[in-house]
Formats: C-alpha cells, sequence, structure tokens
C-alpha cells in the first residue's frame, strides 16, 4: 500500500467517524437547543400571549435587596414586596 493510498484511508475512516459522531448526538444537541427556547422564551405573567410580550424583566439590586421592574421605557421599583 503506498503512502498516498494510506492517506486517502485515513481520510476516509475520519469522514466516516465524524459522521457517525454528528449524527449520534444529532437529537440530542436538538432536544438541548429547543428545550432551552422553549424555556427562554415561554410567555410569562404580564404577557398577553406568546406574540404580544409586554418586555418587563425583574432586576434586583443585591446590596439593598430591593427589586426593579425593567421595560424599554426604563426602571420602576416594586411596591409589592416589602
Amino acid at each position: 500500500m503506498t503512502r498516498d493510498e494510506q492517506r486517502h484511508l485515513w481520510h476516509e475512516r475520519g469522514y466516516h467517524t465524524t459522521l457517525g459522531v454528528i449524527s449520534a448526538l444529532w437529537p440530542a444537541l436538538t432536544a438541548v437547543v429547543l428545550i432551552s427556547l422553549a424555556v427562554s422564551i415561554a410567555p410569562d405573567d404580564c404577557d398577553s400571549s406568546f406574540w404580544h410580550r409586554c418586555g418587563m424583566n425583574v432586576l434586583t439590586d443585591h446590596k439593598t435587596g430591593v427589586q426593579y421592574l425593567e421595560s424599554k421605557h426604563g426602571l420602576v421599583k416594586r411596591e409589592d414586596r416589602p
């Protein structure tokens, strides 16, 4: 077997091994991506629907413990908590 034939054989084995690993991991990677998208974009209490989001986030000042609601219009202090 010549050196070029050996190189071609190793290239073929590497190609098929890579395809095997990708095809084995593909379902798990797809599931992880879909679950993370479902959790991160799930509607919360202030949303009227999935397509009509309020865009508010809860921020906590870790020094004082005060929580603020953040929206595209600015910050509002939460008054429902002491």
